[in-house]
């Protein structure tokens, strides 16, 4: 199989896996769209209403953070 093959075989899987897969992480994917996080701030802030969503109490830091 070429690289080009397999990107597009890649393509075809559900995004959660894919992203087990290649082992990525929120940190790495917030880092790597930077420019659409900032496109949709308000979005994200308002409509998500992410301290709602997010309780302080509940986020833990993953292992490989500690």
């Amino acid at each position: 199989m070429t690289f080009n093959e397999l990107c597009e075989r890649l393509k075809e899987i559900e995004e959660t896996l894919l992203l087990e897969l290649l082992d990525i992480n929120s940190h790495q994917i917030v880092d790597r769209f930077h420019d659409l996080v900032e496109q949709k701030r308000d979005y994200l802030e308002d409509d998500l209403e992410l301290d709602d969503v997010f309780n302080e109490d509940e986020l833990e830091p993953r292992e490989d953070e500690l």
